[in-house]
């Protein structure tokens, strides 16, 4: 039987990976804080927000109390490490700037630094914790975007006192500073309900499709072309991989369905849309390829063109958060907008940072493991941001952070998944094919 015993191997390497998931100190406490800092997320039109708060606050706990930060962080640590450094040289460089002050630029920079502490955070606390605290994230996610979008859907016509707080010119933004961030905020969350319209129960499906209701009307109502298009992006990308792990025609079934939801709900709210005066004429100025900013003298592509010559001639970068009062105005462009704030040097650690949590991420969303789900969503997401990058600053978004440690968190764990002991072909046809193994193992 030891000949047996031998060829019975798990798929998933042996030794220090096995404690992940169960080092997570004081489990219930980081658990419950988590939890209300994702649901605050909700409320963040101050700096600084609760969330904020909170989140620092839980990593001062998780570091007094010895958080392990995972070894397969390393590649990503050493690109912050340069992007964190290209801000600092960009600073000295910029020291001496009478349009930026000195204390504004590190300020912009610390902000930073925090974000991406939150990014080593969150992808630490999950792999501490295991795989279970992602639906913890997800819970509170759900319901803070739910509260976001519900607070914006009655504030734009005016169903709730001091309406005019949750509105910007005509766009509904909820509690945010602004539409276009509002706007990406919900598209995790609908893809998480997307996922759960498989689940038993007609009730909780009504539930799901109210939910979804409320999430993609707000969507709308932010008229932001970039969560429109971030949306339209990551619904393909989410549809994509979830029929490649399918194996049955229900499972197809179920994706089809979920697909004539969605087109059905999209369809319903411009129909109703039209009906509204107010609501069809910001869609007609909405729907443009272009805006005036975007094309005139001192506009968008303006500003990104000169940005862009900024950045081969200053290599150093002019300082953190100095397009804006360089040229006028934010380029509009994160890439674009680290590359010529904090150099070649930040530029590239930044991109590459995005791009390696990218394709690690596809990893977890192709495997068949327990939360093959949840990485669809979260690689789909940031696809979405990714390319939503390309016509907005998102450096400062901080669900872009957490779903940049979600993915990390998931590309680890999914690693480390041990899937069920089989049996291996290599050794035990030789074994028990031959008459002197028969023998053997009869004896």
């Amino acid at each position: 039987m030891s000949s047996v015993q031998s060829s019975i191997r798990p798929l998933a390497p042996q030794g220090p990976s096995d404690r992940v998931g169960t080092s997570l100190p004081y489990a219930k406490t980081v658990t419950a804080w988590l939890w209300i800092i994702i649901a605050s997320g909700w409320f963040v039109m101050v700096e600084p927000a609760p969330y904020d708060i909170l989140m620092v606050g839980l990593g001062g706990l998780l570091l007094a109390t010895g958080l392990r930060v995972p070894s397969e962080l390393g590649s990503v640590l050493s690109l912050m490490a340069l992007f964190i450094l290209a801000n600092i040289v960009s600073i000295v460089v910029a020291r001496d700037s009478t349009v930026q002050p000195f204390g504004v630029m590190s300020f912009y920079t610390a902000l930073t630094v925090y974000l991406l502490f939150s990014y080593v955070l969150i992808a630490s606390v999950i792999v501490a914790a295991g795989g279970r605290i992602i639906n913890v994230i997800w819970s509170a996610w759900i319901l803070a975007a739910t509260i976001a979008a519900l607070s914006a859907v009655l504030s734009y016509f005016g169903a709730i006192p001091g309406a005019e707080v949750f509105v910007d010119f005509g766009r509904a933004k909820g509690a945010f500073k602004d539409p276009n961030v509002f706007g990406p905020f919900l598209i995790p969350a609908a893809l998480v309900l997307l996922t759960r319209l498989k689940q038993p129960g007609i009730g909780r499906r009504l539930l799901i499709f109210f939910a979804l209701i409320i999430l993609v009307v707000g969507l709308f109502l932010s008229f932001s072309r970039g969560a429109w298009g971030n949306f339209l992006l990551s619904v393909g990308v989410f549809a994509v991989l979830q029929a490649a792990a399918m194996r049955s025609l229900r499972q197809y079934m179920g994706l089809a369905f979920a697909a004539i939801f969605v087109s059905l709900v999209l369809v319903s709210v411009l129909v109703v849309a039209q009906g509204q005066p107010e609501v069809r004429e910001m869609l007609g100025k909405r729907l443009s390829l272009t805006q005036s900013y975007d094309v005139e003298t001192g506009g968008r592509f303006w500003v990104q063109r000169k940005a862009l010559g900024a950045a081969v001639e200053l290599p150093l970068g002019i300082g953190p958060n100095r397009t804006e009062t360089h040229f006028g105005m934010n380029p509009h462009n994160v890439y674009i907008k680290t590359f010529v704030e904090n150099g070649w040097l930040g530029g590239i650690a930044f991109l590459s940072m995005i791009v390696m949590v990218l394709l690690h991420g596809l990893r977890p969303a192709t495997r068949d493991w327990p939360f093959r789900d949840s990485a669809i969503v979260v690689l789909a997401s940031l696809i979405g941001i990714a390319a939503e990058s390309i016509i907005i600053d998102t450096l400062h978004w901080r669900h872009f952070f957490v779903l940049l440690g979600m993915m990390s968190g998931l590309t680890i764990l999914a690693r480390h998944h041990r899937q069920p002991y089989r049996l291996s072909t290599q050794r035990l046809p030789k074994q028990i094919g031959s008459p002197h193994g028969t023998a053997k193992m009869a004896r």
